[in-house]
Order: C-alpha cells, then sequence, then structure tokens
C-alpha cells in the first residue's frame, strides 16, 4: 500500500513567527499572534512505515507532505491513519497543552486569518482516500 499526499495550507504571514520542521511522528509548540499553538504530525493509526513524511512552516504557509508505503496500523480493522493538525488549547487525549494559562477566551478575541487549502493525492487503486478539513472551537 503506497500512499503519497501533499497539502499546502497557507495562513496570512503574520500569524506566525519561525520556521519549524516536523520530520517524523509528534508535535512542536509555535507562537501564533502572541498566541501559542501546537503543529502536530498526528499519525495516531500508524504504527510504523517506509519512505517520507514532513510538516513544516516556513513563516509564511503550513506544508504537509508524505510519501509513505508499507504502513502498519495499530488498529487494522480502521482505515483511518492519522492527519496534520494545528491547534489552540489542551488535548486531552494527547496530555499536551498550548496556551491553556489564558483560556478561555472569547472567539471575537482570537486574531483574524484565513486559510487557503490546496492538495493533491496519488494513490495506488482501491486505496480508500478521505481528505477532510475541520474546525473545532
Amino acid at each position: 500500500m503506497r500512499l503519497v499526499v501533499s497539502f499546502l495550507l497557507v495562513v496570512s504571514a503574520f500569524l506566525f513567527s519561525a520556521e519549524v520542521v516536523l520530520t517524523d511522528i509528534g508535535a512542536t509548540d509555535i507562537t501564533f499572534k502572541g498566541f501559542p499553538v501546537t503543529m502536530e504530525l498526528n499519525f495516531w493509526n500508524v504504527k510504523s512505515y517506509e519512505g517520507e513524511t514532513w510538516l513544516k512552516f516556513d513563516g509564511e504557509k503550513v506544508q504537509f507532505y508524505a510519501d509513505i508505503y508499507n504502513i502498519v496500523l495499530q488498529n487494522p480493522d480502521s482505515w483511518v491513519h492519522g492527519y496534520p493538525e494545528i491547534y489552540y488549547g489542551y488535548k486531552p487525549w494527547a496530555a499536551h497543552n498550548s496556551g491553556t494559562e489564558i483560556l478561555p477566551v472569547k472567539v471575537k478575541d482570537l486574531p483574524d486569518f484565513y486559510v487557503t487549502l490546496d492538495y493533491s493525492i496519488w494513490y495506488e487503486n482501491d486505496l480508500p482516500i478521505n481528505l477532510a478539513m475541520e474546525t473545532w472551537i
């Protein structure tokens, strides 16, 4: 099974501060217009894989890339592998938080931002694909 995904999330340039690159499953904290935010390469159902994947913020945009194969899932009955994500606040299932010392905050007090999503996907025949984008408030 081989999956290649290229994901580009363009976020207003003034929202983040420095270049950050994740090349393995994990998370790192970055700054979002003075707010602490977590950027995570979250392959929660992947036990192991071969290939290349990264999640990168270059000061202007967030990019995700994955060219992975020989994927071994932790739960083979679920075809969901995981996803890249950026979040603000507390994520209880990951026992990680970013910014909980300044929560709660009114949505109107959060900084303005825009999102542009551009993607391309190549996959082997009969590989189920689900590309979704969501916002939780």
